[in-house]
């Protein structure tokens, strides 16, 4: 969804429009029965995707059974600081 700004400027209100991926990892549920927020994977994956300057932005599922996060780059990031991802 687009709206416009006093200033008539664009501005996207939908978060999949910002991003440029996303990747799903599916949550197992802890003793109590509750899921698990960060799976070790996730976190490491993460963990990765930061450290080699890209911005992440992670969130629970409606179901709260998928951990959903959106991946992009950073307008400051280059080329060359992406060495690392691949």
């Amino acid at each position: 969804m687009i709206t416009r700004t006093r200033s008539e400027r664009i501005v996207s209100t939908d978060l999949s429009e910002q991003y440029d991926y996303c990747m799903v990892f599916k949550l197992d549920n802890d003793s109590n029965g509750q899921p698990t927020i960060y799976p070790d994977h996730a976190k490491f994956i993460i963990n990765v995707m930061k450290d080699a300057g890209l911005e992440t932005f992670s969130y629970l599922s409606v179901q709260k059974d998928e951990l959903l996060v959106l991946i992009r780059c950073s307008v400051s990031t280059t080329h060359s600081d992406l060495h690392c991802v691949v």
